[in-house]
């Protein structure tokens, strides 16, 4: 089997699991869906802030190197503004295409009983 169908049967399961666990789908969830939903949002949040810390070794070894000063501060910044920040945003709030992602966040925090 190769790989690049693996990753898709990967991202399929990632798009039901989310469906069935979004928070305007039934007004009462059974424990399956709760157990799902803080399943994912322990996931989303292991792999962002994973990501956010690899980041800052990034940084590290650029502040590090022997390159122009004006390099490191410029990709620091880059680095640090832009992707650390999302990183632990989407991982604490999440992502939503179509309304806000602070509201959505409140609806599930609501539905599911999550702390934070």
């Amino acid at each position: 089997m190769p790989l690049w169908f693996g990753i898709l049967i990967v991202i399929a399961i990632a798009c039901l699991f989310v469906w069935y666990i979004y928070p305007d789908r039934t007004s009462s969830p059974s424990f399956l869906r709760k157990y799902m939903a803080i399943s994912w949002v322990i996931i989303r949040r292991v792999v962002c802030f994973s990501a956010a810390i690899l980041g800052l070794f990034i940084i590290y070894i650029v502040l590090t190197s022997n390159e122009e000063i004006t390099l490191k501060l410029i990709f620091t910044l880059v680095i640090s503004l832009v992707l650390l920040s999302g990183f632990v945003f989407i991982g604490i709030v999440g992502f939503a295409k179509d309304e806000s992602m602070l509201d959505l966040y409140k609806r599930i925090k609501k539905k599911y009983g999550l702390r934070w």
